[in-house]
């Protein structure tokens, strides 16, 4: 059952749609391009983990920057989980109730067999915009407006989201890294690992740049690797939905 909200956004959206082929083909591009999508956000992470401070505070702001990655890479796999036990949600530009026109640019077959609810690319981006917010007011409202502008509305306006999926999906990612970097959990899970960590500094930093180039692609090589499971699951006669 769709709500009346969003019907209404969806729509109005779709609006605009075919109004300039030039647009169209920018919103779809913007999309596919992990630069522009998760690039600037790892850039403003990376800006925040170099910030000038006093020791304390500085490990206190990487210890929130870790564990927002840790929390993106969490709500990631959970909104995949959440979408796999609740009922299937057809993507706006796949639901024939809705008589959405194409965006130029954009393949019919985008996200096809994928549940739109909730929408882990919300989750992943709010997840780590909500880290870089605590360290840095200032590079956390350029990841705000990273997140909002940059990732999540176009996936509106080229019909893979509701606006519930999003809403959802950037709830989950900003609640997960809250109680993640709350300072009794954050300080318990890292004091044992901080020696090793900075006595070790080439391999931390190596793991570190991996983590931060596959959020940068918003976990591409993790949901190729999922698709290719629940390929194989569908091949085998098993259906999650």
């Amino acid at each position: 059952m769709l709500n009346s909200f969003d019907r209404w956004l969806i729509v109005f959206l779709n609006g605009y749609v075919h109004r300039s082929p030039a647009f169209d083909h920018f919103i779809v591009y913007l999309q596919q391009n992990s630069l522009l999508t998760g690039g600037l956000m790892m850039a403003l992470l990376w800006w925040a983990w170099a910030l000038p401070a006093e020791e304390d505070r500085r490990l206190k702001d990487r210890e929130i920057l870790i564990f927002g990655l840790i929390a993106s890479v969490l709500v990631g796999f959970a909104c995949r989980a959440i979408a796999a036990v609740v009922p299937f949600r057809e993507r706006p530009i796949h639901n024939p109730q809705l008589h959405l026109q194409l965006p130029y640019g954009l393949d019919p077959r985008t996200l096809l067999s994928w549940s739109s609810f909730p929408s882990d690319h919300a989750a992943v981006y709010f997840a780590l915009a909500a880290a870089i917010w605590m360290v840095s007011r200032r590079l956390g409202v350029i990841a705000v407006i990273d997140a909002t502008v940059i990732n999540c509305l176009p996936r509106l306006y080229i019909g893979v989201h509701y606006p519930t999926d999003i809403i959802v999906g950037a709830l989950i990612g900003v609640l997960t890294t809250y109680v993640l970097t709350l300072p009794r959990i954050r300080q318990t899970l890292m004091k044992p690992a901080w020696p090793w960590l900075l006595s070790h500094p080439g391999p931390f930093y190596a793991m570190l740049f991996l983590c931060t180039a596959e959020a940068g692609t918003g976990f591409s090589m993790l949901h190729d690797m999922l698709s290719g499971v629940l390929y194989l699951l569908r091949t085998h006669g098993i259906r999650l939905h």
